[in-house]
């Protein structure tokens, strides 16, 4: 895992220098993976964080899927485009406004199999949960 880390610190000022922004955003993820897997929850906040920014800085479609379990093997389902003016998302108001939104398109789904929701980036530190 280590060395995958390196190659994304190191791929980050070239994807920079080339302006490529989903480059730059995509490896930010990856260091957010690597770093939560790692249990550097403080320092995956920081790069997923900077990836959002990239991503919203550019514009990026935002769009939700879901994926269940079905007896004969996945449902996968695309919800709507959640449009927004990426100038709004400047203010905090805003980006809790589109969060809430999200989360709201979200809920009916989850609720139809709350069963398999699965929360894939660990928001609580393993270590505050344990007695």
């Amino acid at each position: 895992m280590e060395m995958a880390l390196g190659y994304f610190r190191q791929a980050l000022p070239f994807f920079h220098a080339l302006g490529d922004r989903a480059g730059e955003a995509a490896a930010l993820l990856n260091l957010g993976n690597i770093d939560s897997d790692q249990d550097r929850q403080q320092e995956a906040l920081e790069d997923y964080g900077q990836a959002l920014e990239l991503a919203r800085a550019s514009g990026c479609a935002l769009v939700g899927v879901t994926l269940v379990r079905r007896p004969n093997g996945y449902a996968v389902k695309v919800l709507p485009e959640f449009t927004y003016d990426r100038r709004e998302l400047g203010s905090r108001e805003a980006r809790q406004a589109l969060t809430q939104k999200i989360l709201r398109a979200f809920e009916p789904e989850i609720r139809k199999d709350i069963d398999q929701w699965y929360q894939f980036v660990p928001i609580w530190p393993a270590k505050n949960l344990k007695p």
